[in-house]
């Protein structure tokens, strides 16, 4: 949670740079594509409905079991994400016996 607001803020960077470049190259596109554009888009349209249906609901919990419910979803063990030393000891206690041996 410490780097929560720097993630935050390049989140919506990319979020306000990939708006501006999709807003600039969609007039060309369609002018090279015509109606084959509808193609792509309705493609993207049906990418994102496969992953809003595959993805667990997440309204009103903290970040914390939306972690630990998305980690159970996908089969990822609670130390997947690599983590080593002194953070990986607080979220397994297992982890600090092994260290001091």
């Amino acid at each position: 949670l410490k780097h929560r607001s720097r993630c935050m803020g390049i989140t919506t960077a990319t979020n306000w740079g990939s708006s501006f470049l999709i807003g600039q190259l969609t007039t060309f596109a369609y002018t090279g594509l015509g109606f084959h554009m509808m193609w792509i888009q309705a493609a993207f349209l049906f990418l994102g409905l496969a992953m809003a249906c595959r993805l667990p609901e997440t309204r009103g919990l903290s970040l914390e079991s939306i972690d630990a419910r998305l980690r159970a979803h996908f089969g990822a063990s609670p130390d997947a994400s690599g983590r080593t030393g002194k953070a990986a000891a607080c979220a397994d206690p297992t982890a600090s016996s092994a260290d001091s041996s």
